[in-house]
Formats: C-alpha cells, sequence, structure tokens
C-alpha cells in the first residue's frame, strides 16, 4: 500500500511538473508571435508587452505553485482530508 501511495504522489508530481513544461513552452512560443506581429505591422506602437505581462504573471504562479509551495498544506489537500473523514464517519 505505501508503494501504490509514494507512486501516485510521484504520478501527480510528475504530471504537475510536466504540465507547467507545456505552459511555459506555448508562453514562450506566443510571445515570439506576438513580439514578430507587434514589430512587423505597427513597430512604432508596442503593445506586445501587456499581453506578455499578463499572461507571464499566471506563468510565475504556476510556477510557484508547483515547484516552491510545500506540499501538502494547500487548499485541495484539506479538502480531501475532510471528506475522507466524513467518508469514514457515515461508514461506522
Amino acid at each position: 500500500m505505501a508503494y501504490q501511495d509514494e507512486f501516485a504522489r510521484a504520478k501527480r508530481a510528475a504530471g504537475a511538473k510536466m504540465a507547467f513544461c507545456v505552459h511555459l513552452a506555448v508562453y514562450l512560443l506566443v510571445s515570439a508571435l506576438l513580439i514578430a506581429i507587434n514589430l512587423l505591422t505597427s513597430a512604432g506602437h508596442l503593445w506586445f508587452q501587456w499581453p506578455l505581462l499578463g499572461w507571464g504573471i499566471g506563468v510565475l504562479v504556476h510556477a510557484l505553485v508547483t515547484f516552491v509551495l510545500p506540499k501538502g498544506t494547500g487548499m485541495k489537500r484539506r479538502r480531501i482530508e475532510r471528506e475522507m473523514r466524513r467518508s469514514a464517519l457515515k461508514k461506522s
């Protein structure tokens, strides 16, 4: 049972890291596209930084949640534990 739990945790962690990598790659590709469009169509008025700033904040938050914040202290985990306790109480 402990191996299955550890495997499930590792699988979730790997999935979260892969999701971040995909998010970052899409951000970089779209950023390059927006910069190119901006410079080719209206080089005198640079607007590309605004969508990149907003999306960049989202990428930063995604990175923090994936790599920096401690696991097991989040709201989702607390809710899961609460539901497990409720389920155990209903069964007894």
